[in-house]
């Protein structure tokens, strides 16, 4: 499977908009406040297109049973045909809206965008692609998945993040063809190039497992997995999971990530301080890592008791999951 990266000017601004209006939990509220504190706090226009925007995009959300999710629409198609797509996904009235919000938004978008460090990041990252570290973790989990009908290509559309001391997200809301990449677009040391390529492999994982839990479990016991379990899955992969801290050089997941975590990790979580997930990933992942080395060194491919395996691990760190 070739990987593609694509660097769009019009990815990132639909990217940059969307998420100021906060249509979703999984926006990044921590861009919105970087963005707005180099820009400017909102005038009375760009607050009320913004939630007049939030209605259109939430109506077509990631969640949406009717309506397919709106950024298919706009990031998948070449440069060209993106606005002519996007016209024919929508009402006349919702493109207008759009369209207006994308004019009124421009400039401050401009202001946070740089093309030439997205284009660093996006050559640093094809190079990376071709090392033999990346090829050897991608063949790992692919063993582990063993995908059907894998796509000849995978499109990585990469969009600015604009934190400074923070590490690459992404999202695989795009079907099987297409991934998402925010990246630190002020720092391409080899650490971060090697962490987002790791979070390439996490993102490629959520598009397999979705594949592999259709092979190996009926409909109601796959409807059963909530998100969360999900997430710990691919979590046990990558960035930071047993086969990244094998394959890994510029990086230490363990040393590094989560060792330096655990003393807070799931203690925030017991403790109800904060139940967001990411607050106390480090402990599950590194309890996935025994059974999680006993499969990718047996090259086991996942099944029924690896699913359990993990209900387990969650029902016995007393996860609500």
């Amino acid at each position: 499977m070739k990987l593609k990266v694509n660097a769009s000017y019009l990815n990132n601004l639909y990217f940059f908009v969307s998420n100021l209006t906060e249509f979703h939990f999984s926006c990044r509220d921590d861009y919105n406040r970087e963005w707005l504190h180099s820009t400017g706090q909102l005038n009375k226009q760009e607050k009320e297109i913004l939630k007049t925007l939030a209605i259109i995009f939430k109506s077509r959300g990631f969640e949406s049973s009717k309506k397919p999710y709106l950024g298919k629409a706009f990031y998948i198609p070449p440069e060209k045909d993106k606005f002519n797509n996007l016209s024919i996904s929508i009402s006349e009235k919702e493109y207008q809206n759009i369209k207006n919000g994308f004019e009124l938004f421009k400039d401050r978008f401009e202001h946070t965008y740089n093309p030439h460090l997205l284009k660093i990041w996006k050559l640093k990252l094809e190079k990376e692609f071709n090392r033999k570290r990346f090829k050897e973790l991608l063949n790992t989990i692919e063993i582990f998945f063993e995908p059907k009908d894998k796509p000849d290509l995978l499109k990585i559309h990469l969009f600015s993040s604009p934190l400074k001391n923070s590490f690459s997200r992404g999202g695989a809301n795009l079907g099987d063809r297409n991934i998402t990449l925010e990246v630190p677009i002020h720092d391409q040391s080899a650490h971060q190039i090697e962490y987002a390529s790791n979070t390439v492999i996490h993102e490629i994982s959520h598009i397999w497992l979705e594949k592999r839990l259709k092979e190996i479990l009926p409909a109601e016991k796959r409807k059963a997995l909530t998100p969360l379990t999900k997430e710990i899955i691919v979590d046990a992969l990558a960035p930071l999971g047993y086969p990244s801290s094998v394959f890994s050089d510029k990086i230490d997941p363990i040393s590094e990530f989560l060792l330096p975590n655990l003393p807070t990790s799931f203690k925030t979580y017991q403790e109800k301080k904060e139940t967001s997930y990411k607050r106390f990933s480090s402990s599950l992942i590194w309890a996935t890592y025994p059974v999680m080395s006993y499969y990718i060194s047996n090259k086991r491919k996942m099944d029924k008791e690896f699913i359990q395996e993990i209900l387990n691990l969650l029902k016995q760190k007393r996860v609500n999951y």
